[in-house]
């Protein structure tokens, strides 16, 4: 599998977003940290390719509100839930500090297949060896541990699902990773050191010069990349796109944020931009964004 680290901590704003990733064609792993503000995934922007996937998310820090045909259910850690497709159960951040894990597989695999239910689980007593498994991955991806060792940690959550009933392998971090390509692996990279900081505005250009490639050759690399590892983006603009977005929200939602702040943290030339980017995809302005979290928090 491919192993990637992001870490984004913007001078203008007291916020901290951290993800790891382990990613291969059929089974995504993510550890994901918000710091100093909220995330509410009814926000992000859609994508057509995620009916084919199923995924878990483990609460281990913090409490999210995962929406249910029934309005909504609130997890905290120890509490999970499966969603039979990407994008079932969307959560929200309930308050400035979360933390999860999420692992999803795409159906008819050799990562696993569709489940036969789905909803908020309390991992207690019997079950608490998911979490448990899932809190030693996360150690593991800050430690770090060695590549084999995070990979082993991943197949014990794997395992550890499987007890829940899911239609996961254990062997699926080693089997859905066997294929991966040597220019993938040097792309990932080249993603941990260009896209972070966003206030340097990343642009194809930029990966072609780590890549050591044109521009046009390293927008191809970028889109086959996207396309074969990620559920929620298949171009390099669709990407930075999804994440501006997804960390202005989140960004927005600290108390001291501003839209001049939040537009620098992210590389927009004015709060004009911002409030241009957000209105393109129906999103209120940041500050009405701001409100309606922190009102619902």
């Amino acid at each position: 599998m491919l192993l990637l680290r992001h870490a984004f901590h913007p001078r203008a704003l007291d916020v901290d977003f951290r993800q790891q990733e382990l990613r291969s064609d059929d089974l995504v792993i993510c550890r994901s940290r918000f710091s100093g503000g909220m995330f509410d995934e009814v926000r992000n922007l859609p994508s057509g390719r995620r009916q084919h996937w199923s995924k878990i998310r483990i609460v281990l820090a913090g409490h999210l509100l995962a929406r249910t045909a029934g309005g909504g259910e609130i997890l905290g850690p120890g509490d999970a839930v499966v969603s039979l497709g990407w994008d079932d159960h969307r959560c929200r951040a309930l308050g400035a500090h979360t933390e999860y894990a999420l692992v999803a597989w795409r159906h008819g695999t050799d990562a696993g297949d569709r489940p036969t239910w789905g909803g908020p689980v309390a991992l207690h007593r019997e079950r608490l060896g998911v979490g448990a498994a899932a809190s030693a991955l996360a150690h593991a991806l800050d430690a770090p541990l060695p590549f084999d060792g995070v990979v082993a940690r991943a197949g014990t959550l794997l395992d550890a699902m499987r007890g829940l009933g899911l239609p996961v392998s254990r062997d699926a971090p080693v089997a859905c990773g066997a294929n991966i390509q040597p220019i993938h692996r040097r792309f990932a990279r080249a993603l941990e050191t260009t896209f972070f900081p966003l206030t340097a505005r990343p642009m194809a250009i930029d990966l072609g010069a780590t890549l050591g490639m044109g521009e046009r050759h390293a927008l191809r690399v970028a889109n086959e990349f996207l396309t074969r590892f990620y559920v929620t983006a298949t171009t390099w603009r669709q990407f930075v796109r999804g994440m501006r977005l997804e960390l202005g929200v989140f960004f927005s939602t600290h108390p001291d944020a501003t839209t001049e702040r939040v537009s620098q943290a992210l590389g927009f030339s004015s709060p004009t931009a911002l409030c241009h980017a957000f209105q393109s995809v129906d999103l209120p302005s940041p500050g009405e964004v701001r409100r309606q979290l922190l009102q619902a928090s």
